[in-house]
């Protein structure tokens, strides 16, 4: 199995090698009860949202950093429709 694999043997597409990238995934910690499943929901609905919001081509690593220093902004994404 190559390096750095998860072992399930599928292939790293889509949102899993987005999560993986932005957020680190790989090297997360939290490992009992349902945090895992938790987390990866929480990353999908942020990547979610930074694409509803600015397109399907929209750079997620960027977006997520600059929500970051702009937290009125990342609740604004959250709370108020695009229309």
């Amino acid at each position: 199995m190559p390096p750095g694999s998860k072992g399930t043997g599928e292939s790293r597409t889509g949102s899993t090698s987005v999560r993986d990238v932005v957020f680190d995934e790989d090297r997360h910690q939290l490992r009992t009860a349902n945090g895992p499943e938790i987390m990866a929901a929480l990353r999908n609905l942020t990547i979610s949202l930074i694409r509803l919001a600015h397109g399907a081509q929209a750079a997620i690593a960027s977006t997520t950093r600059s929500l970051s220093r702009q937290p009125k902004r990342a609740i604004k994404l959250i709370t108020q429709p695009t229309t």
